[in-house]
């Protein structure tokens, strides 16, 4: 049987989702469902998060290799790192990791230089540009913690903490558009 996860690894995981849904939702990529995992996976995912509009695996396929959705893409694979440094001062581990690995591939392809090092300054770049995007619209890092927590709420069905696309986007549109905190 595979070990639960600690709640400050659920926390993380549910920050770290949410932030890619907040992301799929702030450029218009829609949002298919957004969950959270309450024990280890066999493939070692914590979470997942899945846009409405999908493309072929990358978001710089060659044939869809327009610079802003490419960037775009790359920020949404970067939004769980970005969201950690902002809203929790961590620097999660980013040298490994499914989303670290799809921002360095995507970046390679945006540049057409695999292994190189102007790919890496545009990936890293681009970390930093989610981070201020994050930082820089109050309402992002709410609906980043509204969802995560949402997440959290949930009561797990076959060890998933699942959140549909709709409501998904409910909750951060209730942050964003309708919350009288300002």
């Amino acid at each position: 049987m595979s070990r639960q996860f600690t709640k400050e690894e659920m926390d993380e995981t549910a920050i770290h989702e949410a932030a890619h849904a907040v992301l799929f939702w702030h450029f218009d990529m829609g949002i298919e469902y957004t969950e959270i995992y309450v024990s280890k996976r066999e493939d070692g995912r914590r979470g997942a998060t899945s846009p409405k509009k999908k493309g072929p695996g990358s978001f710089c396929h060659d044939e869809l290799k327009e610079t802003v959705p490419c960037m775009e893409g790359i920020m949404v694979h970067l939004a769980g790192i970005a969201a950690h440094r902002v809203l929790r001062s961590k620097v999660p581990q980013t040298k490994s990791g499914s989303d670290w690995e799809k921002a360095t591939t995507d970046a390679q392809a945006l540049c057409y230089r695999p292994d190189d090092d102007e790919a890496t300054l545009c990936r890293d770049w681009l970390l930093k540009r989610t981070e201020n995007l994050i930082r820089g619209w109050d309402k992002l890092p709410k609906a980043i913690e509204a969802l995560a927590k949402a997440l959290l709420a949930k009561k797990p069905v076959d060890g998933v903490q699942r959140i549909e696309g709709s409501e998904a986007t409910r909750i951060i549109e209730g942050v964003c558009y309708y919350s009288q905190d300002d």
